[in-house]
């Protein structure tokens, strides 16, 4: 049973050990709040981001997968252009995108969105750096493709 504003709630989704108190844990005895800050602690709310966080998460493993597959299916020269590639320059860190804020979003956790925003600026980066090598190896072809499709989405 989940208390909000005085009326008492139930959350199937909740149940069975998926809510702690304060804190969205699966751990025994509430172990996670040594190791996570809650962003959240409204038990509606947890509610929400179990479902939320699920298919964000799933959306980002489906993203993930599409990307590979495309990604082992180059053209001639070498360049992914079709599939996923269609949409965006770099699917597969979307779907890293997608999948970690999945995970943050069931975590509930400052800390994992602090790492997600992180791990996003070290991406930007390392995708700059890629698209030089594409530029350089690829030529005009890369540059077409570069002015065709955006780079995230």
């Amino acid at each position: 049973m989940v208390k909000s504003h005085g009326i008492k709630k139930r959350c199937a989704l909740c149940a069975n050990g998926w809510r702690s108190e304060n804190y969205v844990c699966s751990l025994p005895n509430d172990k996670c709040r040594v190791y996570f800050i809650p962003a959240f602690s409204s038990g509606t709310w947890q509610c929400t981001a179990l479902v939320l966080g699920g298919v964000t998460y799933v959306l980002g493993a489906g993203i993930l997968l599409a990307a590979t597959i495309s990604f082992a299916k180059p053209n001639e020269q070498g360049l992914n252009t079709t599939g996923s590639y269609r949409f965006s320059r770099n699917p597969m860190y979307v779907g890293y995108f997608v999948y970690f804020l999945g995970c943050a979003i069931l975590l509930g956790s400052f800390f994992y969105y602090g790492a997600l925003v992180l791990f996003q600026i070290a991406t930007h980066w390392v995708i700059l750096a890629e698209e030089r090598w594409c530029s350089a190896t690829f030529g005009e072809t890369y540059d077409e493709y570069q002015q065709q499709v955006k780079r995230y989405l």
